[in-house]
C-alpha cells in the first residue's frame, strides 16, 4: 500500500507502507499554522512540506533572535500520532524539543517551565551534514502515542549548539481518523508583535521589550 502524505494522484513521493503509518501533510491546516521567533520567509509553513519535497532547496524554518521556536499546528481531522520526522544539519538542528498536546502556547517562558507531554534530547549521533541530504528523516517516536488530537504546540527549546535553529523539513507520521477537528482550544498568549503571512499563516519575531 502506498505511503500517503504527498501531493496525491500522480505524485511519486513516499514509498510503501501501511495506511496506519503515513505522513499527515494532507490533514495539517496550513492556513492556521503559526510560528513564533522565526525569520520572515522562513517560518513553519516552509518546513512542513509533503514528503516528496524533503530535498527541496530554498525552503526551511529558521529562528530569528535566538535558537528557540514555537510552532502551533492544527489538524483538519482528529489524528493519532506515531512520530515526528525532522531533517536538519549540524549544530543548527533542534537539540531539545517539547510537545504539548491539545494546548496552544505562545509564551516562551511558559513553554520553558510547563511540563510537556513529550520531550526529546537529540543525541550527538544525529549531528552532521548527512541529515541535510538524506531522504530519510530522523524520526522521534511518541511513547505512548497520543490519540484523537486536534492540535499541538512544538517547542524547540534549544539548538544543538548554534546561535540559531534551522530545520529543513518537518513531518508528522500517524493516522487520520476522518473525524472533523472542531471546538475551541484553550490557549495562553504572550503579547508580541504579530505579522500576517499570506496566505493565512503568520510568523513573528521577538519584541524589543525583551520577551
Amino acid at each position: 500500500m502506498r505511503l500517503k502524505g504527498g501531493h496525491g494522484n500522480g505524485c511519486c513521493c513516499g514509498s510503501t507502507g501501511e495506511i496506519e503509518s503515513r505522513w499527515l501533510f494532507e490533514v495539517i491546516d496550513r492556513n492556521m499554522m503559526c510560528s513564533l521567533n522565526t525569520k520572515a520567509g522562513h517560518d513553519a509553513v516552509d518546513a512542513f512540506r509533503p514528503f516528496c519535497e524533503i530535498r527541496r532547496k530554498g525552503k526551511w524554518m529558521e529562528s530569528e533572535d535566538d535558537d528557540q521556536i514555537l510552532v502551533i499546528v492544527q489538524f483538519l481531522e482528529l489524528v493519532n500520532l506515531k512520530s515526528i520526522g525532522i531533517v536538519s544539519a549540524g549544530d543548527s538542528g533542534p537539540g531539545v524539543m517539547k510537545i504539548f498536546i491539545d494546548k496552544e502556547i505562545t509564551d516562551f517562558d511558559e513553554a520553558c517551565v510547563l511540563k510537556s507531554d513529550y520531550r526529546w534530547e537529540v543525541v550527538e549521533a544525529a549531528k552532521g551534514p548527512a541529515l541535510s541530504s538524506s531522504k530519510d528523516p530522523m524520526e522521534l517516536d511518541f511513547q505512548p502515542p497520543p490519540h484523537q488530537i486536534r492540535m499541538m504546540t512544538i517547542f524547540i527549546e534549544r539548538s544543538r549548539g548554534a546561535a540559531r535553529t534551522i530545520v529543513n523539513w518537518i513531518g508528522l507520521r500517524g493516522e487520520a481518523t476522518q473525524i472533523p477537528s472542531s471546538g475551541v482550544v484553550d490557549g495562553t498568549y504572550e503579547l508580541r508583535p504579530q505579522q500576517l503571512r499570506a496566505p493565512g499563516a503568520w510568523s513573528t519575531g521577538r519584541s524589543d521589550l525583551g520577551f
